[in-house]
């Protein structure tokens, strides 16, 4: 988990696209993003709300203003 907001129980995770497998840039790792449902699912099953980012979607983020 690389976000926790306890008070609204919602993890945040940022997934970059190599290790994880991005279908964009590299969709010949499709395993990794089997595994990372997974871990998705189980959180969600205990209660936790799950948002994901892929690398390249905040890099494009223009509110950051970087």
């Amino acid at each position: 988990v690389d976000f926790y907001i306890p008070s609204k129980k919602l993890v945040i995770e940022c997934d970059g696209c190599y290790w994880h497998g991005c279908p964009t840039h590299h969709p010949e790792r499709s395993w990794a993003r089997d595994k990372d449902r997974i871990k998705t699912d189980r959180l969600e099953a205990l209660g936790y709300k799950v948002i994901r980012f892929w690398e390249h979607e905040i890099n494009n983020m223009k509110i950051l203003n970087i």
